[in-house]
């Protein structure tokens, strides 16, 4: 599967040769504005709004990759951005770290607090890839640069897709 070519019928047929499809749930709430896809345990699928592309493709990482493994492998990150997870009562923030030039972004798990500490050892929990038209519409140009390790306070990203 790849995103920006495969299409949801490729995506179905795949999955059934690895006896997958028969555990995964579709969501669309396209009319509502959201998006469209497939949820198959510790992976999604999500198409083009409108179309049957696959648009991005984004799965958990039960292994024990850190973000010094990734950096090792890739370099730093491009972007980092630190949001508002859980309720205000018990506040938790999220953190992303993305890569524009292969169209991937990491998840990294919440944090209590409303500060994120990146460390050499903090753990990858997920990877999301991106076909180049909904990274650019999704992300755009104005995401807050990585500064390193060291901390990250929430911030309230709006990317204005014009």
């Amino acid at each position: 599967m790849e995103p920006g070519i495969s299409t949801e019928s490729e995506v179905r047929g795949i999955l059934e040769e690895l006896g997958l499809y028969q555990h995964c749930e579709g969501y669309d709430t396209e009319e509502e504005g959201g998006s469209r896809g497939l949820v198959c345990g510790g992976f999604l699928v999500g198409y083009r709004p409108a179309s049957d592309i696959v648009e991005v493709i984004g799965f958990s990482l039960p292994s024990e990759a850190t973000v010094d493994d990734v950096i090792a492998v890739y370099g730093a990150p491009q972007s980092a951005l630190a949001g508002r997870e859980g309720i205000p009562e018990f506040p938790k923030t999220g953190m992303s770290l993305f890569y524009p030039h292969i169209r991937v972004t990491l998840g990294l798990p919440p944090q209590e607090g409303t500060v994120y500490k990146v460390v050499p050892s903090t753990l990858v929990s997920g990877v999301t890839y991106h076909d180049p038209e909904s990274y650019a519409r999704v992300w755009g140009p104005e995401l807050p640069r990585w500064e390193g390790y060291g901390e990250y306070p929430q911030t309230d990203f709006f990317h204005s897709a014009d």
